[in-house]
């Protein structure tokens, strides 16, 4: 089993509906993430580095990045995926008019909260503002997923 956590947020639909999977799961050895949970790592890479840089997409188009999927070239399909998200936060953080905290791929653990430690996760994007707490978990790439009925 990776390191994720036992109950992490991205494997709810499984744990949720069958308890049992967590003990068997761990059994076998981690086999590393298919070709569409490494694209969209790439895309998460480059939504922080302009988050972190305060640039659009554009900066990156046709450099080399890499993460711990490996390395790859943004392309200009990539950019623009991500470039809607980098819209979308400073659309919020302009509602904010500016006084507002944007931050990128942070742990949390709610350890403190539940009194357990096997709840753990990222989240992709925060934006702190006011009395407002917004929690953004990005997608992006190969699939499609949506959000309603979506046990993460």
């Amino acid at each position: 089993m990776s390191d994720h956590a036992k109950l992490s947020p991205s494997k709810r639909s499984r744990w949720a509906l069958c308890p049992g999977s967590i003990r068997e799961e761990a059994q076998y050895p981690d086999t590393g993430s298919g070709p569409a949970a490494a694209d969209g790592t790439h895309s998460h890479t480059l939504l922080e580095k302009c988050i972190l840089r305060a640039c659009n997409t554009d900066f990156f188009v046709g450099t080399t990045l890499s993460d711990h999927e490996g390395t790859f070239v943004v392309d200009t399909d990539r950019a623009a995926r991500v470039q809607l998200a980098l819209d979308y936060i400073e659309k919020r953080k302009a509602e904010h008019f500016g006084f507002c905290r944007v931050i990128t791929e942070t742990r949390v653990d709610p350890e403190h909260l539940l009194g357990r430690s096997d709840m753990s996760g990222t989240v992709d994007v925060q934006i702190l503002g006011g009395d407002t707490i917004e929690l953004i978990d990005y997608k992006d790439g190969m699939g499609v997923v949506k959000a309603e009925d979506n046990l993460q």
